[in-house]
């Protein structure tokens, strides 16, 4: 299955080993494609830079 990430998804499993880094794990685990765009990653960067 392919799984489209936001921004927020890719932010929040990227601050801390949580629930949301764990089920971006288990979807690697079963072999699903994670997918995002050059948009997604440009929001989820702004979001990193803003939030610290």
């Amino acid at each position: 299955m392919r799984i489209f990430l936001d921004a927020n998804v890719l932010f929040s499993a990227s601050k801390q080993p949580g629930a949301m880094a764990q089920l971006l794990q288990e979807c690697l685990n079963r072999e699903h494609v994670l997918v995002v765009d050059g948009y997604v990653l440009a929001e989820a960067e702004k979001l990193t830079c803003y939030r610290r």
